[in-house]
């Protein structure tokens, strides 16, 4: 009879276990993703600068970011007195046409102050031929 009991509470646990698991790990992931889209939303005005510097001898219309939208990575490093922000963006024309992929390095101090120490143009994209209007003839994708 103890042997009967002590058996469906183990089965009982593991059972618990399994179904909850799942749901702490969707948790913990559904935390990192809202952080990075606070950040890169933080971040916005600062890329969104960076992206019209480099794009505005390459485009006629000016390329958007979104946050919230695929495509976007982020990775952090964190020091004492600085942090160093590494930013993938996707910015994009039009009905969300990627016009290319580029990475910008951000230096944050503790006051809060953002700096762009680096960017670099990974890739571009062809655009459809009814929107290839936009891309300047002579515009060659250099590193800034």
């Amino acid at each position: 009879m103890f042997g009967r009991v002590v058996r469906r509470l183990l089965v009982s646990l593991l059972c618990l276990t399994l179904i909850l698991e799942p749901a702490k790990t969707y948790a913990e992931t559904h935390t990192y993703c809202k952080d990075q889209r606070l950040i890169l939303t933080l971040l916005s005005p600062t890329i969104e600068e960076q992206l019209t510097l480099f794009y505005k001898d390459r485009l006629i219309e000016k390329p958007m970011f979104a946050p919230f939208l695929g495509g976007n990575d982020l990775s952090i490093d964190y020091h004492d007195s600085y942090i160093i922000a590494h930013v993938t963006v996707e910015p994009y024309v039009g009905p969300h046409l990627s016009v290319g992929q580029d990475l910008i390095t951000f230096h944050i101090d503790n006051a809060g102050e953002v700096k762009v120490i680096a960017y670099h143009h990974i890739k571009s994209y062809e655009l459809p031929p009814n929107w290839r209007d936009v891309v300047i003839p002579t515009a060659t994708f250099r590193q800034m």
